[in-house]
């Protein structure tokens, strides 16, 4: 099998949760017996079969994203907004792209057009957000067709910059027409995307993030008058951490079980109001703050639970961290809404959901989940239960969907450009969750 990956944001070199989701895709098929060249912000990376790898940096336009990110006071960064303000309308006058997107897809598109180049054996993988890594795929199709999966892990949501907005949704309509399939993480996600879009909705398969295998997993800890550890990780997403929970949490801090359980919140993007709500709604809360994913990864290894919090806007995502708590096999506490995709998985994995829009259920959730912890039989039938949701996220299961969807992609390719008589039948088995 061959694939090519072009996908803007990969952990480290961006530091996201869709970074480190790209990142954790890209690791298992590097394991396996995949010729895979990915095409990312900093560098290409092409590994042939046998493992062997090879690097080229983006040189140029690694220089241009180190100015873009430098203080906005810079000399260098005022240069930059000078050339970006005349040169963008020389090199394309109707875009919406800045120079650094410019000069980065210019050189994306060269090397797709290359692979596209030697064959129709290649499967190409455009996995957004953001945009560009879409674009190039757009600009190499007008000279040279080949089979395009288009992986979406985000709804587009109306931004400030309506211009760009428009920009986005644009380009996921047009991959109607040039797309082989599409991928999301979950079915809800799918439904949303392909009617706001215009796809084929048989088209839309169902891949979950992916995530590491780990080594050790939770397990019943028997020791008395220990104190359970809760944790959450990643943004503090203010509609989010509504009201609601800072009142259950208010609540739950003023009882006695209290005494017995630690909150640590290790955050990566937030503001001094973010930390003021924290010590508000807990006031011995621990806050860490841009940790590496490594270092957050570790100290998930030793939780008794994990949050994950939904916004009321939230319900068709699958996320990342609800993920990786799951591969640690570790009880998972959704702070969420009714039939959201966090809840159903959440609910088939065994973890306990709290409504936002339900009164004081929150709050009692959260002694429930205490009084769980704490019994030896509930954890045993959840470390029973749990098992069918790790599988549907094992390394395994999400490589077996990638190459399943990879050679859908290109025998309906290759059909539709009449190299094959027979029409590939539509995968059944990648609609989860």
């Amino acid at each position: 099998m061959k694939i090519v990956v072009c996908a803007f944001s990969v952990y480290p070199d961006y530091p996201s949760s869709e970074g480190i989701v790209n990142r954790n895709w890209i690791e298992i098929l590097k394991k396996e017996n995949v010729e895979l060249n990915i095409l990312s912000l900093k560098q290409t990376e092409i590994i042939n079969e046998t493992g062997a790898s090879s690097i080229t940096s983006n040189t140029f336009s690694n220089y241009l994203y180190k100015i873009l990110k430098s203080s906005k006071n810079s000399i260098s960064h005022l240069c930059y907004r000078v050339a970006n303000k005349t040169l963008i309308k020389f090199l394309s006058p109707n875009s919406t792209l800045t120079i650094f997107q410019y000069i980065w897809v210019s050189q994306q598109t060269s090397r797709i057009e290359k692979f596209a180049g030697k064959g129709p054996d290649f499967v190409f993988w455009s996995r957004i957000l953001p945009i560009e890594s879409l674009i190039p795929f757009f600009k190499a199709y007008k000279k040279v067709k080949f089979p395009l999966i288009v992986n979406i892990n985000d709804p587009i949501f109306l931004q400030d910059n309506k211009k760009v907005y428009q920009m986005e949704e644009g380009f996921l309509k047009r991959t109607a027409k040039v797309a082989q399939c599409w991928t999301f993480p979950s079915s809800k996600l799918a439904d949303y995307a392909a009617d706001k879009y215009g796809l084929d909705r048989k088209r839309c398969f169902v891949i979950p993030h992916a995530t590491k295998t780990q080594s050790k997993l939770y397990s019943f800890h028997s020791e008395k008058n220990r104190k359970l550890n809760f944790l959450y990780t990643g943004t503090f997403y203010k509609s989010a951490f509504t009201d609601e929970f800072k009142v259950a949490l208010k609540r739950f801090s003023k009882l006695e079980i209290s005494k017995n359980v630690e909150f640590t919140f290790i955050l990566s993007q937030f503001d001094q109001s973010s930390i003021d709500w924290l010590k508000e709604a807990i006031p011995h809360v621990k806050i860490f703050t841009k940790l590496t994913s490594e270092k957050v990864l570790e100290i998930t290894s030793h939780m008794d639970c994990v949050f994950v919090v939904d916004a009321s806007s939230h319900s068709m995502l699958l996320k990342g961290k609800l993920i990786e708590a799951i591969s640690f096999g570790i009880p998972v506490f959704a702070i969420t809404y009714k039939q959201s995709i966090m809840d159903k998985v959440v609910q088939e994995y065994g973890g306990v959901s709290g409504y936002q829009d339900v009164e004081n259920d929150i709050s009692t959730k959260l002694l429930l989940v205490c009084e769980n912890l704490n019994d030896e039989n509930w954890v045993t039938n959840f470390c029973k239960k749990r098992e069918r949701v790790m599988f549907q996220i094992s390394e395994g299961v999400i490589f077996e969907k990638t190459r399943m969807v990879s050679e859908f992609a290109l025998k309906r390719f290759l059909w539709e450009n009449n190299k094959e008589n027979i029409k590939p039948t539509y995968l059944e088995n990648c609609n989860w969750p």
